[in-house]
């Protein structure tokens, strides 16, 4: 996320991260009971009242006719309020509501200069430009699709109503989140995983007409994950809707990826907010560096939304198992709560266990001005699917009369929490990654994984202290070296280009080993 929020009104709308990652522990999913459980908690505000406001704020942020890349993080907000609202309620207002927000936010799509829709407005760093992120399609239409999911499968009752504006959204999301992105060569696949690019191209009002490529000097480079999981949520909803293997695959190799990039350590996950993919995130003329910043992010926000899309990716049979939603109770509740409650709460980022492993402290970064409480963890709010202690927190920073407070009263906590999937198919498609558990190494990458016989691939390597590195080729289970590729002294990053003209076809682990700890990443010769 990179909007920031300076007024009171988006400071209330900046909650509907929390209550939807609540949400998406998959409660609505249990359609049967939360439409005939008697409301228990009431919302002291008004559907059309509500919209109002979120219309105003919106419609503020705008320049002009044109919004981008800022104007889609903060229209995003109250999408997922209205659903909640409704399933707390089961008042169809608030659905009436959500179907004029996401509609007024339909006719805001302007056309670039190749004829594709999409919500145009400032090019990003790049003053004076105009442009598209490509992250916009997905913030607004992944809400509209979990819309389209209650409508079109959990409560076919709604489809006499609500039907036709469900399947428009599904037809747009297919053409702008997918097809349009798709076309431009932004999605990228490297065994089974499977990441987004930007799009760094632009043009002017003055001539409208064409797209112009990037400044020299400009790359393309590989999304954070924050960013990549909303593509990887919408994949799922599109799957669930329509059936479609496509989008089960494409959601697979997203959060394969995210899975891949975790740090395993004390039983527990952390992970960066960036992680390389591509050649194209190395600095071509700094080989030893790359084209982003590599550690977890500060802010809140960021991974409190990841773990959304992550709960949502194993309540579907995606991905992740149970171990890896107790290790992310665990990280949440056990490494960054400070096991108080009231005014003494307080919460680390998830790199809080990795930092006391490899420095023996926690190194907070300073707080700039103007982060408000944001700059700091927080509660997970999507593990209440999983943990009673998560519950007891989540509900004790409620406020009556919110639709957060009837949300999680009237849905949430009708079921006790459990482990069991909630949408999943009768199989799971868990991705096992070679995950060890490591504090001194905080990113280890293969680019490409899958390497033609002959040529060269990268293994790249962060750590996070100094020390000799000692890189490895082992047998496709980890269970026998094979030969040593490379030792080094570790200042920070050590990329050593690897040529594979000596290594027969198969499938291999490269493993790094700093300070008596190692990591391992899968890789392919053919």
């Amino acid at each position: 996320m990179r909007a920031s929020i300076g007024t009171g009104v988006a400071l209330v709308l900046v909650a509907a991260v929390a209550t939807s990652a609540a949400a998406a522990a998959g409660d609505e999913a249990a359609t049967p009971a939360t439409a005939t459980t008697a409301v228990k908690a009431t919302i002291k505000d008004a559907p059309q009242a509500y919209l109002r406001g979120c219309l105003s704020n919106a419609r503020g942020r705008m320049d002009g006719k044109f919004t981008g890349d800022g104007w889609t993080w903060h229209a995003n907000y109250p999408m997922d309020s209205f659903i909640e609202s409704y399933l707390a309620t089961r008042d169809r207002a608030w659905l009436d509501a959500a179907v004029e927000y996401f509609d007024w936010c339909i006719e805001q799509l302007l056309t670039g200069p190749d004829g594709r829709k999409g919500w145009l407005g400032a090019a990003y760093r790049m003053p004076g430009r105009l442009g598209e992120y490509p992250l916009g399609d997905c913030l607004l239409l992944e809400p509209m699709l979990r819309f389209s999911e209650l409508v079109l499968k959990d409560e076919p009752a709604l489809a006499d109503a609500y039907g036709k504006s469900a399947a428009s959204y599904v037809a747009l999301a297919r053409q702008l989140i997918f097809e349009k992105w798709d076309h431009r060569g932004i999605w990228h696949e490297d065994g089974p995983c499977g990441v987004y690019t930007d799009w760094p191209w632009t043009f002017t009002e003055k001539e409208p007409d064409h797209w112009q490529p990037p400044p020299a000097g400009t790359h393309a480079s590989t999304l954070p994950i924050n960013m990549q999981v909303h593509w990887g949520m919408a994949a799922l909803r599109l799957w669930r809707i329509t059936g479609e293997p496509a989008w089960r695959d494409r959601a697979l190799k997203i959060f394969n990826f995210a899975k891949s990039r975790l740090n395993l350590y004390d039983d527990h996950y952390s992970w960066n907010y960036w992680e390389p993919f591509g050649p194209w995130d190395i600095k071509p003329d700094r080989p030893q560096d790359f084209v982003t910043w590599i550690n977890t992010h500060p802010y809140r926000d960021y991974q409190l939304g990841e773990v959304r899309a992550f709960v949502e990716a194993y309540q579907r049979g995606i991905t992740f198992d149970e171990t890896d939603m107790r290790r992310l109770v665990r990280t949440n509740l056990h490494v960054m709560w400070n096991g108080k409650t009231g005014d003494d709460v307080a919460w680390n980022n998830s790199n809080a266990g990795v930092q006391k492993g490899a420095f023996g402290e926690i190194r907070l970064p300073s707080k700039p001005e103007g982060m408000f409480n944001r700059y700091a963890g927080t509660l997970w709010t999507s593990l209440v699917a999983f943990d009673a202690t998560a519950r007891q927190l989540y509900e004790a920073q409620l406020a009556p009369g919110t639709w957060q407070h009837a949300f999680y009263h009237n849905v949430t906590a009708a079921q006790p929490p459990s482990f069991q999937r909630r949408l999943a198919p009768a199989e799971a498609a868990v991705f096992k990654a070679p995950l060890h558990p490591c504090c001194t190494i905080t990113m280890v990458a293969v680019i490409p994984t899958v390497v033609q016989r002959g040529s060269d691939t990268v293994l790249a390597c962060q750590g996070r202290l100094p020390g000799a590195l000692k890189i490895e080729l082992a047998t496709a289970d980890g269970g026998k070296v094979l030969r040593t590729l490379k030792e080094a002294e570790l200042k920070l990053i050590v990329n050593h280009p690897w040529s594979t003209g000596d290594v027969k076809p198969g499938r291999y682990r490269i493993r790094w080993t700093l300070k008596g700890q190692y990591r391992e990443m899968p890789v392919e010769v053919r």
